[in-house]
């Protein structure tokens, strides 16, 4: 390899480091004041605690390129607020996801969604049972798989709980339920503070129902 060609490998190299360090800085810029207006929890990049020395060379790149997470509390339910990246090469899709969390999780594995949300979870519902609760237009509307059919059943027996779900999977089909927690999702990065209030209007309500069901109560 001669001078002027390494020179300009170089060259691309830095280019493309400070196009990444500048376009991550300012992603983080505005998550930074979508956690401002929502009264959340900003965590990532210029995060350091006061009077801590600034980071230099490669550590300052490693603290800008720090993935960012917005976290808070809605309703007495906790919310995450953070992207998710799937596939590899050329197929790599980035998600903005919301996230409200259960009071702590379910003891059996669960997943309640809509078709199109299917392939968030691909293989992880391999090997659940598909379950019905009985009640005609829940069941033709939503899917549901689960560990433990019975007491799924009887999680979901709720009108309560069951609008709650319908309502948000037909306001958007992305929405799913785990053990764990109620989630949204859009393809791509999301930086207005008005779609992140919009998902969690529709994930809180289910957890808040199913709490109000007393369905994180010890057994």
């Amino acid at each position: 390899m001669g001078i002027l060609t390494f020179i300009i490998f170089v060259g691309v190299i830095a280019l493309v480091l400070w196009i990444a360090v500048r376009s991550f800085r300012r992603n983080a810029e505005r998550m930074r004041s979508v956690a401002d207006e929502l009264g959340f929890t900003f965590h990532g990049p210029g995060e350091e605690a006061p009077g801590a020395a600034e980071p230099a060379g490669a550590q300052h790149l490693l603290q800008t390129l720090k993935p960012w997470r917005v976290t808070g509390m809605r309703d007495d339910v906790a919310i995450a607020i953070y992207l998710e990246t799937r596939g590899s090469g050329k197929s790599r899709t980035t998600y903005s996801i919301v996230e409200a969390s259960f009071p702590r999780p379910l003891p059996f594995s669960m997943l309640i969604y809509r078709e199109s949300a299917m392939a968030r979870f691909g293989k992880a519902v391999f090997g659940l049972k598909d379950i019905e609760v009985g009640v005609e237009e829940f069941d033709k509307t939503v899917r549901i798989k689960g560990s433990d059919p019975d007491r799924i059943a009887r999680l979901l027996s709720g009108s309560g709980i069951q609008d709650r779900i319908m309502a948000a999977l037909q306001a958007s089909p992305t929405i799913s339920v785990t053990s764990k927690a109620a989630l949204w999702e859009k393809r791509g990065w999301e930086a207005k503070v008005e779609i992140y209030r919009q998902a969690m209007d529709l994930v809180v309500p289910i957890v808040r129902a199913l709490k109000d069901a007393r369905a994180f109560e010890q057994d």
